[in-house]
């Protein structure tokens, strides 16, 4: 199969999906197991391939990318620190200061016999390999400057000025960190009513502080810690049986005399009381009414 000609081609390589929908809307697809030098895109040997209802213009997508799984399922990203290292000669040894990006700095000071490089070219590159090390630390290494005439360093020399030196500068950073605190926050926000009944559903003391806090004065607790007396709503609900039955005043323009009430419904146990409230266009369900 060769890929078409309509819009741009995706790289495609071994092991990606290909997916397309046949005339009956059915999904069909196979999984791509050769890309040829000449474009052609090869399935799996035993594929039956002269079975699958690909048709030329059929549109083809790709539902699974081979390269891309394989990158998200590795190390995607890290944060690093950028680190700039100067080595320089002192009267006794070497010395290696670093930089950080954040304006960090440490010296480290060794003592050693100098012992001039005979190749200059190799020393310099030693040199860079083992202090450019910084895999397992917050660092990388960005820049590095040299001596014009570089020594000769043992690695365990380089390794142990690079371990030291990033300790310093990682304790460094420690001691002039500033933590920044977290600023006052204005106060609270008014809460709408004055007043909040039980299915303001408080009950705890917390609860109660955050409505007192917001300038609420009469704070009732939930419906079981204290069921409160007479009657009560228990639903409030758009759905109206008045305009249910066609006696809508609102949607009339006129009132029904027959409609005035008191109505209520009833079940085995309780009789709740119906009132309508038609410039909130709601019906209110109370329970507990005086019969």
């Amino acid at each position: 199969m060769k890929p078409g000609s309509q819009g741009p081609v995706p790289e495609i390589s071994n092991g990606d999906g290909l997916c397309f929908v046949d005339d009956t809307g059915r999904f069909k697809g196979f999984r791509v197991n050769r890309v040829g030098s000449n474009g052609l895109l090869y399935p799996p040997g035993k594929f039956p391939m002269k079975k699958i209802p690909l048709k030329k213009g059929m549109p083809v997508f790709r539902n699974f990318n081979h390269q891309f799984s394989r990158q998200m399922a590795g190390e995607t990203s890290q944060r690093r620190i950028g680190l700039s290292l100067v080595l320089a000669e002192t009267e006794a040894g070497v010395v290696l200061e670093g930089t950080d990006q954040d304006g960090g700095r440490a010296r480290i000071h060794m003592d050693i016999a100098k012992e001039p490089a005979r190749d200059s070219a190799r020393a310099e590159a030693a040199i860079k390999k083992q202090l450019g090390k910084l895999g397992q630390t917050p660092f990388e290494l960005t820049s590095l400057i040299l001596p014009l005439n570089p020594l000769f360093f043992q690695a365990k020399i380089l390794n142990q000025l690079r371990r030291d030196l990033v300790e310093k500068l990682t304790e460094e950073r420690g001691r002039s960190y500033e933590r920044k605190t977290a600023e006052n926050r204005p106060g609270p926000v008014p809460y709408p009513h004055s007043e909040l009944d039980y299915r303001g559903n408080v009950a705890n003391k917390s609860a109660e502080q955050f409505y007192r806090k917001r300038a609420v004065k009469n704070v009732d607790p939930a419906f079981e810690l204290a069921p409160p007396k007479g009657g009560m709503p228990v639903m409030t609900t758009r759905h109206c049986l008045r305009r249910s039955l066609g006696a809508c005043p609102a949607k009339s323009g006129k009132k029904r005399p027959d409609w005035e009430g008191p109505f209520y419904l009833e079940n085995n146990k309780d009789r709740f009381h119906i009132l309508f409230d038609c410039k909130a266009c709601e019906m209110i369900v109370r329970r507990g009414d005086i019969r």
